[in-house]
């Protein structure tokens, strides 16, 4: 029985995130959604977030560790109110708050 250790299965699910991530932001450019993604390094992931605020950043989605491929959670960071969505639904509502 093969057992991967914790540090290399955190590495291999950032990096299936990353990917995550930018296929996301692809789609949502596709769309013409404004996006970032916050891959700056040697930050925490606690100053990315306070920064999504201080920016004033109306909607953040986080990758993590919860994250099951499928459903990605939006927050309203004005009402701090979270929302899961496939990928469609995600862009279709971005789309309608732009109105």
């Amino acid at each position: 029985m093969y057992k991967r250790d914790k540090k290399n299965r955190d590495r291999d699910d950032s990096e299936n995130n990353t990917a995550e991530a930018e296929k996301l932001y692809n789609k949502l450019l596709e769309n013409n959604i404004p996006s970032i993604i916050d891959d700056r390094e040697g930050m925490s992931l606690g100053s990315k977030i306070n920064d999504t605020y201080v920016w004033g950043t109306p909607n953040m989605i986080i990758l993590g560790s919860k994250f099951d491929k499928e459903n990605y959670e939006i927050e309203n960071t004005l009402t701090n109110e979270k929302e899961k969505y496939t990928i469609e639904t995600l862009i279709e509502r971005l789309k309608n708050d732009e109105k």
